[in-house]
């Protein structure tokens, strides 16, 4: 645990240089354990091969097909995402599970804006969000929507911004059904995005969804009684953030920039 000040604080932004490189085993060694029959010998974990850091998301880049075959089960992609949102208590060292949360989350946002489109085999994993019965998106919305938090814990704004970017990925691939998949969720999806809108990436991922408007069934958040709604909600209980008035007013400017642009 690191100190700033003299207070501790329990996470920081993953940096590489803090990861103990004896815990690391060549990935070569683990291609075989990839496909193995699980029958036969039981396969290295998914935690385990999240401990390969860069090596593991190179050969991801590289389409390494037997760690596409392993990595893209419904089961697999599971755990990633509870490794990318969700604090991990393994009795391993923290800066171990540190980075195991940020590898799991370059994985799942690897196929966002910026992805070539010759690397549509990526889109393997994100694929299983949408081909599931919505227990995959359940379990990576569970961050927001079900799972209780604690967001003075600086683990929070870190897990936050690695859920934010595995969604921005999923937006860009698939937003219509992502946001049916939303409307499905009702109005906690609302109550929830402000009652966080003291982080700044939920706040943006929030703006982001307003402005998604041309998608099947129309905009996510229709806008008459948008703003009220908004101001009163704002006014009510939510976590302290001293970024939550600027980040009101972002949403706020988002909307009527909306409302200036609609014809």
């Amino acid at each position: 645990m690191t100190e700033v000040d003299g207070i501790p604080v329990e996470w920081e932004t993953f940096r590489e240089e803090e990861v103990d490189l004896s815990a690391k085993v060549a990935l070569e060694a683990l291609n075989p354990a990839l496909w193995q029959n699980p029958a036969l010998q039981d396969p290295v974990t998914i935690a385990e091969l999240l401990d390969e850091g860069d090596a593991l998301l190179q050969e991801f880049r590289s389409g390494n097909e037997q760690l596409l075959e392993r990595l893209c089960t419904p089961d697999n992609l599971r755990s990633l995402v509870e490794h990318a949102t969700q604090p991990q208590s393994q009795g391993v060292p923290e800066e171990r599970l540190r980075h195991r949360s940020h590898t799991a989350a370059e994985l799942l946002a690897m196929c966002g804006q910026g992805s070539a489109k010759d690397d549509q085999w990526k889109l393997r994993l994100l694929n299983l969000f949408i081909e599931s019965d919505n227990s995959l998106l359940d379990f990576l919305w569970g961050f927001l929507l079900d799972i209780p938090v604690d967001p003075s814990l600086s683990s929070w704004n870190v897990l936050a911004g690695y859920f934010c970017n595995v969604v921005m990925a999923l937006l860009h691939h698939f937003p219509s059904e992502v946001a049916s998949y939303l409307r499905t969720r009702g109005d906690a999806v609302f109550s929830n995005f402000i009652f966080f809108l003291g982080t700044r990436c939920i706040a943006e991922l929030f703006v982001t969804l307003i402005c998604l408007t041309d998608v099947e069934g129309g905009p996510l958040f229709p806008a008459e009684g948008l703003m009220i709604r908004l101001v009163q909600q704002f006014s009510g209980s939510r976590p302290d953030g001293d970024d939550a008035n600027e980040n009101l007013a972002l949403v706020i400017n988002t909307l009527l920039c909306q409302a200036c642009f609609t014809p």
